[in-house]
């Protein structure tokens, strides 16, 4: 991109504001420019530190764009997140998918998608993550100080940061909650 843009023949040659003009040149979101922005950093330091070849970038002005790209990304996100569905709005919407999920008149799908409402409000995990869980995720545990709880064993799909083990943990489950994965 921007050697197409530049005339460049080499990215050797490529100076820190050709390629934040290049990258500014376009209508592309905060994100996407963090995201751009990172991915130059990280390529032209790759080549920097293991093949020890130096380039016609300033690092420093390079790394400070990203970090502004990164304040207005945030900012953005937090301007556009929707608020919380008022408290008794959720109690009812929680109470209506407990009584769908219940009723074995219910056509099944209702019943299920009722039943992914009650877990999704109990546990905080994303749709696509609730989704992925398998039938043996719901498991028990007894603890000495009480019955038995039951718990949700949650692997997650992407490890994150990228290449580092995959995140595991168990999310508590009320019996309402277990009630509804067992549907």
């Amino acid at each position: 991109m921007v050697l197409e843009e530049t005339g460049q023949t080499t990215i050797f040659t490529i100076t820190s504001e050709q390629v934040i003009d290049a990258i500014d040149g376009e209508p592309r979101s905060a994100q996407t420019k963090y995201n751009l922005l990172f991915s130059v950093c990280r390529f032209f330091s790759f080549l920097e530190n293991n093949y020890h070849m130096k380039t016609a970038l300033d690092m420093d002005i390079i790394k400070s764009k990203t970090q502004k790209e990164k304040i207005i990304s945030d900012n953005m996100l937090a301007e556009n997140k929707l608020p919380n569905i008022p408290e008794e709005y959720f109690q009812d919407i929680r109470n209506m998918a407990i009584r769908i999920m219940r009723d074995d008149a219910a056509e099944y799908n209702s019943r299920a998608t009722a039943a992914l409402l009650v877990i999704l409000t109990d546990t905080g995990l994303r749709i696509g993550d609730l989704l992925a869980l398998d039938i043996h995720a719901l498991r028990t545990k007894n603890l000495s100080i009480c019955h038995a709880v039951e718990f949700i064993h949650y692997s997650s799909e992407k490890p994150t940061p990228a290449h580092s083990e995959l995140l595991e943990f168990d999310i508590f489950c009320t019996a309402i909650c277990a009630e509804a994965f067992r549907l």
